[in-house]
């Protein structure tokens, strides 16, 4: 019979590789019912990870560490709103929400920004235009007098901890000039 620490020695490396193998998988979510955290006592928990959990006592030691550095890196998600309509007639403003979320123990200020296309066809007015944790805003636009009808790009790119991400959707703007 094995000695515990020799289990635990291959425990570690199946559980390395399987992390790896599953880590670009998960990468581009955000496997919130994966994360470790104080209601769970290890990754032997989590039915993903079956084959392993004959190995419990040895994943448990070593799970918090292994699914912290492997699957959930340092980073943000950034996200805005569904794209819209508006009739100049009615309203010369669109808004749009915008969306942050830290990810992976992720502490820098993220800092926003329009793409300057948007300025183009219309004054933006980001609020907040930064975060230091996760977090909402509104991205208002005001619309000049005679603005061109047209579905137009509006972009935000955020940036932060030396990563970035942009955010993409459209704004319509009708002609109201046939009636």
């Amino acid at each position: 019979m094995k000695s515990l620490t020799s289990r635990c020695a291959r425990t570690t490396v199946l559980l390395l590789l399987f992390m790896f193998a599953i880590s670009g998988a998960l990468a581009a979510q955000t496997p919130t019912s994966l994360l470790p955290g104080p209601s769970v006592a290890g990754l032997h928990n989590y039915p993903l990870l079956g084959p392993l959990a004959e190995h419990s006592q040895c994943v448990v030691e070593r799970s918090t560490t292994v699914a912290s550095y492997l699957l959930f890196t340092p980073d943000f998600s950034f996200s805005i709103s569904d794209p819209q309509t508006i009739d100049p007639a009615v309203t010369n403003m669109a808004q749009f929400t915008y969306s942050v979320t830290f990810l992976g123990g992720f502490s820098s200020t993220v800092s926003l920004a329009v793409d300057n296309t948007v300025y183009n066809f219309a004054s933006p007015y980001l609020a907040p235009s930064s975060f230091s944790s996760s977090g909402n805003g509104t991205l208002s636009l005001i619309l000049p007098a005679g603005v061109t009808p047209g579905t137009y790009t509006v972009t935000l790119h955020a940036t932060g901890g030396g990563i970035s991400h942009d955010a993409s959707t459209t704004l319509t703007i009708l002609d109201d000039s046939c009636c």
